[in-house]
């Protein structure tokens, strides 16, 4: 069941990070909800595209978009340092 639920936000994964890039700052921001629920209840992985558009959100020119995912990113940061762990590595 848990990989039939995998299944059907990965068809998703693009669009919502191509969201996360929009010109409107609700549109951004209810996509960074959206994806960090999704990070929290382990539907998404913190890899590949996801890593650096909400990177990138960490200079966002909405200043509630920014708070929101530096407080976000609090949780994943262990993620992030093994990411570029192995980034490096290779």
């Amino acid at each position: 069941m848990a990989n039939h639920r995998f299944q059907l936000v990965d068809q998703y994964l693009p669009l919502l990070t191509n969201c996360l890039s929009d010109q409107n700052d609700l549109i951004r921001y209810q996509t960074a909800i959206i994806v960090s629920s999704l990070l929290a209840e382990d539907y998404i992985k913190f890899k590949g595209p996801i890593v650096y558009r909400l990177l990138y959100l960490l200079s966002d020119a909405n200043e509630q978009i920014r708070n929101f995912i530096e407080s976000r990113s609090e949780e994943h940061t262990s993620e992030l340092q093994s990411q570029f762990r192995i980034s490096y590595a290779v």
